[in-house]
C-alpha cells in the first residue's frame, strides 16, 4: 500500500487545533509538520513553507503527500477514497474547497461553490490534477472573517491582489449549503496576527 504523509505548517493555530487535525488525518502514514512559530516576520512565504514540508514529507519516505492545514479537515470517508486514488494510474487530484461559514454550512454562492484546489499527488509527479468527489472544510472563516481579510489585504503577495479581500466579509447573496460530516467538530478560536 502506497505511504501517503500529511505535510502542514502551523504558526498562529492552537496546539489543540494542530491535535484535531492529526486526528481528523489519524489514519496516514505519517505527518510532515513545520512548527513555524520562531519564524520573526508576521506573515511567511507559502512557497517556502510548502517546499519545506515536502522536503520532510520525502525525507520521511512518502509516495504520497496531501497537503492541508491545521485549520482544515477532511470530511468523514476520505481515507477509504485517498487510499484507492493512491492506487490508482492517475497522480494528482484536487477536492472542493469549503469555505464553511458556521459549524455545518459552507458558503455556496457565486465563486464560493466553485472552489477546488490540488492537494493530494504522487511525489515527484509532472501530471496535471484531476477532480476526485472529496470536501475539505475550511474553517477560518466562520469566526475570523474580518481578521483573516485584513491579514491577507496587508500580507498576501500571491494572489487575488487586483480583486482585494473585502469579498471575504460581504455577505451580498449569501447563500449557504449543508457540508459533508467531519471530524472532530468545529471548536471556535480566536485567529489573530500580530503585526
Amino acid at each position: 500500500m502506497p505511504r501517503i504523509i500529511a505535510a502542514f505548517a502551523y504558526r498562529y493555530e492552537p496546539d489543540w487545533m494542530v491535535e484535531q487535525l492529526r486526528e481528523n488525518l489519524s489514519w496516514v502514514d505519517g505527518f510532515a509538520e513545520l512548527n513555524d512559530r520562531a519564524r520573526t516576520e508576521p506573515w511567511g512565504n507559502t512557497a517556502e513553507r510548502n517546499a519545506a514540508v515536502l522536503a520532510i514529507a520525502r525525507e520521511m519516505g512518502a509516495e504520497w503527500v496531501y497537503f492541508t492545514a491545521p485549520d482544515e479537515r477532511l470530511q468523514d470517508g476520505a481515507e477509504d477514497v485517498l487510499r484507492k486514488l493512491s492506487r490508482g494510474r492517475h497522480s494528482k487530484y484536487r477536492f472542493h474547497l469549503r469555505e464553511m461559514w458556521t459549524p455545518t454550512h459552507y458558503r455556496c454562492d457565486g465563486d464560493w461553490g466553485h472552489r477546488r484546489r490540488t492537494r493530494f499527488y504522487r511525489i515527484g509527479t509532472t501530471d496535471s490534477s484531476r477532480m476526485a468527489d472529496i470536501e475539505i472544510a475550511h474553517l477560518k472563516m466562520i469566526d475570523n472573517r474580518v481578521e483573516r481579510a485584513r491579514v491577507h489585504s496587508r500580507y498576501n503577495t500571491w494572489d487575488n491582489k487586483s480583486r482585494g479581500f473585502g469579498y471575504m466579509t460581504d455577505e451580498r447573496g449569501l447563500e449557504l449549503a449543508p457540508a459533508r460530516p467531519f471530524s472532530p467538530p468545529y471548536r471556535p478560536y480566536e485567529f489573530r496576527v500580530v503585526d
